[in-house]
């Protein structure tokens, strides 16, 4: 497409092209090339997305220094990451002088590899009054986590949250009291690390501080406990998993889930996931025909022909 013909393209179109890309691309891409295109940028274009991944630390520094100060109360979508591609990208974003708190238009935040305690929640959400969707990993230990010494109480400020993805999550207190402070959460997406987690718990999870929800996502990995024999550790899963055939799950929710499970050093190890798998990728075990699988679904519904796609796709892993 020549010059002459992509300037002939009305301003409705391009703000609604500009919903596509990410903010750093849109304006290396188009600042400066005419007064149009900097009044679209700079005045006109209204939802920002503003994805941080693999960004170079010398376009993240030109991109905060020359564009991320004009555009705060226009960027609806934020993702920061501290791995391995970006470290230290969120201590490199508070050093360029950029707060949460400033992003007042801020639906959607996606945060990775962060560092939180109970407390630090309360104050990021009230700094976020208007997030709609919010991920993160938990990958703080149980003993790092501050304890509560009293209930938190929903505010207004977080109210609005109604989507929630965790990964890494290590710690079942820090889940549960980033759960009180979002009641209105109504899908849930979450990776649980070595919490033995069973429907019961989830059911009284849910019902104490999740009564809006009605997508659960999950997968936990973890040892259920020492392995005895073929028949004993069988029992042993028909016990957790009838945890998860009462009427809240099967009746009320139709919620179903699947197990895989095999021994390892003398130990049972599972991993238990919501049904359909939701998740990118399937850490099965290294050696998958030695594993066994249940399912609280029926064979009517048919989600193994999902599963044993996925099966041929993934890697193996150990435990």
């Amino acid at each position: 497409m020549n010059k002459t013909t992509l300037e002939s393209l009305s301003d409705e179109l391009f703000l609604d092209l500009f919903e596509l890309f990410n903010a750093i691309d849109l304006f290396r891409a188009l600042h400066d090339l005419n007064t149009r295109f900097n009044s679209l940028l700079f005045i006109y274009f209204r939802n920002y997305h503003v994805d941080l991944r693999s960004i170079l630390k010398k376009d993240f520094d030109i991109f905060c220094q020359t564009y991320l100060s004009s555009i705060l109360n226009r960027t609806i979508y934020l993702r920061i990451s501290d791995d391995e591609d970006t470290p230290y990208q969120c201590t490199h974003f508070l050093s360029a002088g950029f707060t949460l708190g400033q992003f007042y238009n801020l639906r959607s935040l996606t945060f990775y590899h962060a560092y939180w305690c109970s407390y630090k929640f309360l104050d990021f959400f009230e700094k976020t009054p208007h997030l709609k969707n919010f991920s993160t990993s938990l990958s703080t230990y149980e003993e790092d986590d501050l304890p509560l010494f009293r209930e938190f109480i929903p505010s207004s400020q977080n109210l609005s949250i109604k989507k929630l993805v965790i990964t890494e999550v290590r710690s079942q207190r820090l889940m549960t009291n980033l759960f009180q402070l979002l009641p209105h959460v109504a899908h849930l997406k979450v990776e649980i690390l070595s919490l033995n987690i069973d429907g019961h718990q989830w059911k009284q999870m849910i019902i104490n501080y999740l009564p809006k929800l009605n997508v659960l996502q999950f997968m936990i990995s973890l040892e259920l406990g020492r392995s005895i024999n073929k028949q004993t550790d069988e029992e042993k899963i028909d016990q957790f998993l009838e945890t998860y055939r009462t009427p809240f799950w099967i009746e009320y929710h139709q919620w179903f889930i699947r197990c895989h499970w095999r021994r390892w050093i003398k130990s049972i190890w599972i991993r238990v996931y919501s049904l359909p798998y939701a998740f990118d990728c399937f850490p099965i075990f290294f050696d998958e025909l030695d594993s066994k699988t249940k399912s609280t679904c029926s064979r009517e519904m048919h989600f193994s022909g999902m599963l044993s796609f996925t099966l041929n796709l993934v890697p193996r892993m150990h435990p």
